[in-house]
């Protein structure tokens, strides 16, 4: 196994909940949340089959990539006849890269940079609580128990992680 592909794969396995639920929300309006699974695997087996260089944030391009995925689905033959209707090509949105967004996405991912150069630059707790509510989504409870730390130090802690990141981001002339 290439170290991309170790890469890709620890990254899935970490980020493998919210894949799932992005594909779900995304098909459930077209009553197709049950292929959320083969969106999510062809979504990596993509990013397998054709490597990004360089990739310093797996969840965003996961979670691009598998939205992208979820468009294609619905735009598939297959599943517009699957309920024996034959939906016009702007029936399904296409949130693909938009130009006129262009500007605000390079923003979000400055913004990203700053935030994760942030986040590492903070002291302990603060950067071990806000890496696992922010990043792994864990909940506040949780983190309070495997820290050995009550829940509203947590919440405190979190709170404090969120204002410095904040800051940070706001003192890099990032917009958010």
């Amino acid at each position: 196994m290439t170290s991309y592909n170790a890469a890709l794969a620890e990254a899935f396995r970490e980020h493998r909940d919210v894949l799932y639920r992005i594909a779900v929300a995304r098909l459930r309006g077209a009553g197709l949340q049950g292929d959320a699974q083969d969106v999510v695997s062809t979504a990596v087996l993509s990013l397998m089959d054709h490597p990004v260089a360089a990739v310093t944030n797996w969840r965003a391009l996961l979670i691009d990539v598998v939205e992208k995925k979820v468009v294609d689905h619905l735009r598939s033959a297959w599943s517009r006849r699957r309920d024996g209707r034959e939906p016009k090509p702007d029936d399904v949105k296409d949130d693909r890269f938009d130009i006129a967004d262009a500007e605000d996405e390079i923003d979000v991912l400055k913004a990203i940079q700053v935030a994760t150069d942030a986040l590492n630059a903070l002291p302990e707790p603060h950067q071990t609580i806000a890496r696992e509510c922010l990043w792994h989504e864990r909940k506040q409870n949780e983190v309070a128990t495997a820290l050995g730390i009550s829940q509203p130090r947590v919440s405190q802690v979190l709170k404090e992680a969120k204002n410095m990141i904040a800051s940070k981001i706001e003192e890099s002339g990032v917009t958010r």
